[in-house]
């Protein structure tokens, strides 16, 4: 199951590629490609990050088919070079190296890589293999969010609401949230439900903060697990219900929510 979609993504590009890029290889025994694509970017733009990231980064099974990467990626493929950025980042099929990381990432982000461009200004961003550079970082995202691409709408509204790279816009740092957040984006689903608990950058509103707070802590999101416990322990937008605030500060202790844990402990509630 983790290499399902890599493997077989990189055994279309290699068994039915020409060098016009990845959307057109379809042919012959390439029948199913597009439906097979389709469930991988799926997956890609719901998650925090690639599916690559979410379900192997660092597995080391992985070497077995470095090599195809290494073709691929030679060829100009830019999903190829976007992997072997991964590859790069994680150290599977050769030892981690994060300027040679951002190396690939650009590579691929020049030819409008959505996920490469989200993780090149991820490295400017954090200063991995690049100097770190808010300015460029919120560059990339930008590019990244505008293919509709969720993890970089992530980091582009982080930006937004930091001033990092950009000049600092609530609102406009709500905006994509939102979009992100629509997508089923975990990540976003929370900043915008803290973003509706405080009141900053939209009228602050509990009740729309819980609804948020509700999608990322059932897709395992442990600080929206922790929030919605909270909610419910002080009826914060919900009726208050100290069962259902149980029952969600246990669910985050048991993914190392200490803050769950430490409110589960004074009561002498377990969570293991």
């Amino acid at each position: 199951m983790k290499l399902v979609f890599p493997v077989l993504l990189m055994t279309l590009v290699l068994s039915c590629a020409n060098d016009a890029g990845l959307k057109e290889y379809v042919a012959n025994d390439c029948r199913d490609y597009e439906s097979f694509v389709a469930e991988y970017e799926n997956s890609v733009k719901i998650h925090p990050g690639s599916s690559f990231r979410r379900w192997y980064g660092g597995n080391q099974d992985l070497q077995d088919h470095y090599g195809q990467w290494v073709k691929a990626a030679d060829r100009g493929i830019a999903d190829g070079q976007y992997l072997m950025g991964e590859c790069a980042y994680w150290g599977c099929g050769a030892s981690k190296d994060y300027a040679q990381a951002a190396e690939w990432y650009r590579k691929a982000a020049e030819q409008g890589h959505a996920a490469a461009q989200n993780y090149l200004g991820r490295a400017y961003y954090d200063g991995e293999g690049l100097e770190k550079d808010y300015t460029e970082a919120a560059r990339w995202f930008k590019q990244s969010a505008e293919q509709g691409y969720a993890p970089g709408i992530y980091n582009l509204a982080r930006a937004y609401y930091w001033g990092n790279g950009v000049e600092r816009d609530l609102a406009e740092s709500v905006r994509w949230s939102r979009v992100a957040a629509e997508q089923g984006h975990p990540d976003s689903e929370f900043m915008l439900g803290m973003r509706y608990l405080y009141g900053e950058g939209v009228d602050k509103d509990l009740e729309e903060s819980v609804v948020w707070f509700r999608k990322a802590a059932e897709k395992g999101y442990v600080w929206a697990q922790h929030k919605l416990g909270h909610a419910y322990h002080h009826g914060l937008g919900v009726e208050e219900d100290f069962d259902e605030a149980v029952k969600w500060y246990q669910i985050a202790a048991r993914q190392t929510g200490n803050r769950s844990q430490d409110q589960l402990k004074t009561r002498g509630i377990a969570w293991k």
